[in-house]
């Protein structure tokens, strides 16, 4: 780390090492394993979602334990919405605690999270202690709506950690069809290959992110 963190107005530089953060999956693959997408309708962010599934699924990823899709809000709407999308294509999608498949008013176990040859679909709550080898974040624009609040931001990073090795997240425009300033703040850090740039504002007392 370069800079120090007592001083105002002053650039702090954090870099992490390739060798501190390997990762197994990058021997078999140079695709990136964190994709993100902004899409101008929720429309379109849910063909892609069922598109990118379907393909997955072709390519051998088993629905159940392999693929995890966490919306980011209006949660039961959301999975009635990517459920009856995935059921259109012969997916079959499990919403946790559910009796069975496909079903979005039966409760059974509330222990339950994975069924066998379905995808699960659940909250960030829900999908706490969960893992899958490919985790889908939809609808990112909930969480951007409040991007300076710390909670929100901490319920993005559990959903993220969902992942043991690919990460697809996709989110929505403003109404005006701008960008939030989160979604350029998820841009860098994926452009930042390793090293993150922080300024200590003197007036506030928060991080700005620099180019």
């Amino acid at each position: 780390m370069n800079g120090d963190f007592r001083r105002t107005d002053n650039i702090i530089e954090i870099t992490r090492p390739q060798e501190h953060s390997k990762n197994p999956i990058n021997e078999f693959t140079q695709e990136p394993l964190i994709d993100f997408h902004v899409f101008n309708t929720r429309e379109e962010e849910l063909v892609y979602l069922v598109k990118t599934v379907k393909q997955a699924i072709k390519e051998g990823f088993s629905p159940s334990r392999q693929i995890l899709i966490i919306p980011l809000g209006n949660v039961k709407n959301l999975q009635r919405y990517i459920g009856d999308a995935l059921k259109y294509e012969n997916i079959n999608y499990y919403l946790p605690g559910q009796e069975d498949i496909n079903t979005t008013n039966k409760e059974g176990n509330r222990s339950v999270f994975w069924k066998d040859d379905a995808i699960t679909i659940s909250s960030i709550f829900r999908a706490k202690g969960n893992e899958a080898l490919w985790v889908f974040l939809f609808g990112l624009d909930f969480i951007a709506r409040s991007e300076s609040d710390l909670v929100e931001r901490n319920k993005l990073y559990t959903a993220m950690t969902r992942t043991k090795a690919w990460l697809t997240m996709s989110g929505i425009t403003t109404e005006i069809n701008k960008q939030y300033s989160l979604y350029d703040e998820i841009q860098e850090a994926l452009n930042s290959k390793g090293v993150i740039r922080f300024k200590n504002k003197k007036e506030s007392k928060e991080f700005d992110a620099v180019p």
